[in-house]
């Protein structure tokens, strides 16, 4: 059988041609060579423009990112007068979480959490609370809401001048409000609690009916809110032979003369505070 020439020319170019589509390039004639162009053309081309198509994809999803995220959280703020910078984590300016000892620590730690390295957005709080002391004690307390709650007590007078310096205050004893203490004190057979400004005994200036009159009182007066710090008192009464004078030891020894009744109605009313029966019993004769 005699084959055409031609034909096996075309023959083996229409292999070569498979052999292009199937990703083999390794061919020399001319009509190979055009597709072989044609190809590498349209290949650039299409690789163009998903580069182009994926840039502008990216772009578009970076603004999307920087649109949509989130504020730096925490922030930053002063109190008062004072020159101190704080952090605080809650966005807010209620607690202070960080403070900062210079500006290279301070510039670092905006950088870290996406604030601008200068001075904007700092909140300037005024001065919260007050410092406030008992009249009967020395010890000075420093309280955010109002005088009477102990939330900071000083060890020395260094150690309250720089609180006041760093919440803003002037650096001396002015503005310290004084509170009376007083004396909460009980009878041993009766359940009423009392308070007097000077003593702990009859005649009671405040006798409390409820646990709330008792509680508000002292919170007023710069004490725990408890039952502690109350004084048990009983005491005796007593008189000396021969005289009509009757007296009431405080300390509970006849001879003690810690208060004496000018009229029998006042001593009547002592022993009801003291839950001794309105008469003249137990009254010792020494």
């Amino acid at each position: 059988m005699k084959i055409d020439s031609q034909c096996l020319e075309f023959a083996c170019l229409n292999s070569r041609i498979d052999k292009l589509e199937q990703g083999n390039v390794c061919i020399t004639t001319e009509e190979a060579k055009i597709q072989i162009d044609k190809s590498d053309v349209d290949m650039k081309s299409l690789q163009r423009v998903t580069n182009d198509e994926n840039a502008d994809q990216g772009q578009g999803q970076a603004g999307q990112s920087e649109s949509a995220s989130p504020p730096p959280k925490g922030c930053y703020f002063k109190v008062g007068r004072a020159p101190h910078i704080y952090w605080s984590v809650t966005g807010k300016p209620d607690r202070q979480d960080l403070k900062f000892e210079s500006p290279e620590a301070y510039n670092i730690h905006r950088k870290k959490h996406g604030w601008p390295q200068d001075w904007s957005g700092i909140v300037i709080t005024p001065a919260p609370g007050c410092y406030w002391k008992h009249k009967e004690d020395p010890t000075v307390y420093y309280s955010q809401t109002k005088a009477g709650i102990k939330q900071l007590s000083f060890a020395d007078e260094k150690a309250f001048l720089k609180h006041r310096q760093e919440c803003g205050f002037k650096r001396d004893w002015s503005g310290i409000v004084k509170i009376e203490r007083g004396n909460y004190w009980k009878a041993s057979k009766l359940p009423h609690v009392h308070w007097n400004a000077m003593t702990a005994r009859p005649p009671a200036e405040v006798t409390f009916l409820n646990a709330d009159e008792y509680l508000q009182h002292r919170l007023a007066h710069g004490m725990a809110q408890d039952w502690s710090d109350i004084k048990v008192v009983c005491g005796a009464y007593w008189q000396r032979k021969g005289n009509p004078t009757i007296w009431w030891a405080e300390d509970g020894k006849h001879g003690t003369e810690t208060l004496s009744f000018p009229d029998v109605g006042t001593y009547l009313a002592h022993r009801k505070l003291l839950g001794f029966p309105p008469d003249f019993s137990a009254v010792a004769k020494i």
